[in-house]
């Protein structure tokens, strides 16, 4: 169920996507051992006629391959490694079901702005992840 103080303010978010011309896509982030299921989010979706993606179904967490054991900064939050997993999950579902453009190298004011921002994150955890993390360079091909 959700909270219906929060329901009104994501009607009133849908609402101005939709008049925008926006395409939403509500998400159930995957939790640490499937605490709590999506069907609260994917029922809300279903009435605001918008998309859900339920993290937390068995198809998405064998992609996933989250470990438990390492993976999770607590019960809701993944940690580096497993946030890393899932952004690169994400963006391939954003890619594949959504034709999400792929905006890193296309020269315009969104691909300088977020190489900019990966610039920074790159200098502050390169040290701590290594093998995390491709040099901006890399990320751009």
């Amino acid at each position: 169920m959700i909270n219906e103080t929060a329901a009104r303010h994501y009607r009133e978010a849908i609402a101005l996507c939709k008049a925008r011309g926006i395409r939403v896509v509500l998400m159930s982030m995957p939790l640490y051992h499937y605490y709590i299921n999506g069907a609260a989010v994917e029922k809300f979706a279903k009435e605001q006629g918008v998309d859900s993606i339920n993290f937390n179904e068995e198809q998405h967490l064998r992609a996933l391959d989250i470990d438990h054991s390492i993976e999770w900064r607590d019960h809701f939050h993944l940690n580096f490694w497993g946030s890393v997993k899932f952004s690169d999950y994400l963006g391939q579902i954003m890619k594949e079901k959504y034709d999400l453009p792929d905006h890193r190298n296309a020269g315009d004011g969104i691909s300088k702005e977020w190489l900019h921002h990966y610039r920074q994150f790159y200098k502050q955890y390169i040290n701590w992840v290594p093998s995390a993390l491709k040099p901006p360079g890399e990320v751009l091909q």
